[in-house]
């Protein structure tokens, strides 16, 4: 009777530790699931970040190139960009 009583105990210890052993496993799958979700939103975040630094750097460089045009250049590739946004309007229109 002594040794059931016994084997009961350490089966219930045993219970007792998985149990817990459960349960911080769990709390450190919670904790990783936080982490992931602070990590994809730094990550967006970054990717954001970074597009915005190239729109600025395109903006820089055709700026750049803007001020490097001398008058017959920058007359030119203004009237072909007219053409180009007018003969887009039309087909926008006939669609």
């Amino acid at each position: 009777m002594i040794q059931k009583q016994d084997l009961i105990k350490r089966i219930l210890q045993d219970l007792d530790d998985k149990t817990q052993m459960i349960n911080l496993k769990g709390n450190e799958i919670t904790e990783l699931r936080k982490e992931i979700n602070l990590l994809k939103n730094e990550n967006s975040n970054l990717k954001l970040k970074l597009g915005l630094e190239h729109q600025i750097q395109i903006d820089s460089t055709i700026t750049e190139e803007i001020e490097n045009m001398n008058n017959k250049d920058l007359k030119t590739k203004i009237l072909k960009m007219a053409q180009v946004n007018l003969k887009s309007n039309l087909l926008i229109l006939l669609i």
